[in-house]
Order: structure tokens, then sequence, then C-alpha cells
């Protein structure tokens, strides 16, 4: 953040929109989605390690055993909205707004998502 607001000029503004790690952290939900397309399933999941999130798809293929898989997995830094909001002041900006969608939606402790339209101070 500190090297967008060095190329924002004031009055700038900036939209971050992740997932609202807050929510998810609190409900500790490990599966997030499972579906299939064709003869794919797709299961997504958390491992919750403290300070840090895996995200995990577990990808099975096939119809009859001998079933394939692939894990696919990154490791996320799970940000929360004040941690976002001190280092937004820091970085200059002012009139921090928040959503819970792309739609402007009132942000709601268990919004799925986070918006954030801060400016430049």
């Amino acid at each position: 953040l500190v090297n967008v607001s060095k190329i924002l000029r004031p009055g700038g503004a900036l939209v971050l929109q992740l997932l609202n790690y807050q929510r998810v952290l609190q409900q500790q939900q490990r599966i997030v989605q499972i579906n299939r397309v064709q003869d794919t399933e797709f299961i997504r999941f958390y491992d919750f390690l403290g300070e840090r999130i895996r995200f995990n798809v577990l990808m099975i293929q096939g119809t009859a055993a001998p079933f394939r898989h692939q894990l696919h997995s990154t490791l996320l830094r799970p940000y929360r909205r004040d941690e976002l909001q001190a280092v937004l002041k820091k970085c200059g900006f002012s009139a921090i707004e928040y959503y819970g969608g792309l739609d402007q939606s009132a942000f709601e402790p268990l919004s799925p998502n986070l918006v954030i339209c801060a400016y430049k101070k």
C-alpha cells in the first residue's frame, strides 16, 4: 500500500476487494465448496494455521477407481478490516469506506467480501 500511495495524486482513489477474513476465521468452516464438472470433482477447503490460512483445491478425476487426484494449495495472510484501516491511515489515506460487495452493499461482520474505498490526502 505504501507504493500505491506514492503513485496516487492527492484525492486519488484506491479500491481493494478481498474475502472478509474476519468471517472466515470466526466461522472456521473448512469445506468451502464441492462441485462437479463432467468427470472431475472439485473440493475447495481451508486449513487454519494460526496466523495463516491455507486455501486448497482438491481435484478428483474419473468415474471409477482408480481415481486420479491433484491438490493445489496457496498460503494466505488473512488481512482483517482493522489491520487494513491502520495501514491505509499510516500510508496517507483518508475517507475510508467499507462495503460488503462491489455493488456497494453495506458491510456486515458476516459479509462474504470486504471492499474498501480510500482516498489519498
